[in-house]
């Protein structure tokens, strides 16, 4: 915990009063090496999350740092989910973590990234606007995330968001005979695509 609190304290430090403009307004990473280890921390922060979420905060604070020492990619927009999960989760500040991770939106606009766009909406709708947003808001972009995962061809978050969606459809009062037909549809997808037996 403390590791995490002095993370977001040296990134705050990066930070000017209006991270929205700075992020927007950032000049492109241009650094070869420097864009390869934002990949790749993209890529591993959901694996890393598995084992110990704490490292998560972690990553996307060194990410953050990059990202406006450097210049921001579209991998900048996993950088501000995680920074703003870390707020909302290990520092419990909603306010700030939904603002951080709504920015995140911004990025996936800002570079047309496509193939981040199911993961970064996910992230968001899942862990972030949860907290800010009617739940029935949700359901529906989750449902919007699946099928957008499809397109992409990003089982993983298509399968993710499946499962959100349906668990949030219950929360959010939708009738049970609806959501029981709904989630055979889903299964029966999910079956075809292999991911469940």
């Amino acid at each position: 915990q403390e590791d995490i609190h002095t993370a977001v304290e040296s990134t705050k430090a990066l930070i000017s009063d209006d991270p929205r403009s700075q992020i927007l307004n950032a000049p492109k990473l241009s650094d070869q090496k420097k864009l390869w280890s934002m990949k790749l921390m993209s890529l591993l922060a959901p694996l890393v999350y598995l084992v110990n979420p704490g490292m998560v905060s972690l990553i996307g604070a060194r990410m953050i740092q990059i990202s406006f020492q450097h210049g921001v990619t579209q991998e900048s927009a996993v950088a501000l989910v995680s920074y703003g999960l870390t707020y909302i989760s290990a520092l419990n500040d909603i306010e700030e973590g939904y603002r951080w991770a709504k920015l995140a939106l911004l990025i996936i606009d800002r570079f047309k990234a496509q193939s981040l766009y199911p993961k970064i909406y996910f992230l968001v709708n899942h862990f972030a606007s949860i907290w800010k947003e009617p739940i029935q808001a949700l359901v529906d972009g989750l449902r919007q995330t699946h099928r957008s995962a499809l397109v992409v061809g990003d089982i993983e978050y298509a399968s993710f968001a499946s499962k959100a969606y349906v668990e949030r459809s219950v929360f959010s009062g939708k009738r049970l005979s609806v959501i029981e037909t709904e989630c055979a549809a889903l299964s029966l997808e999910m079956v075809q695509l292999n991911q469940i037996q």
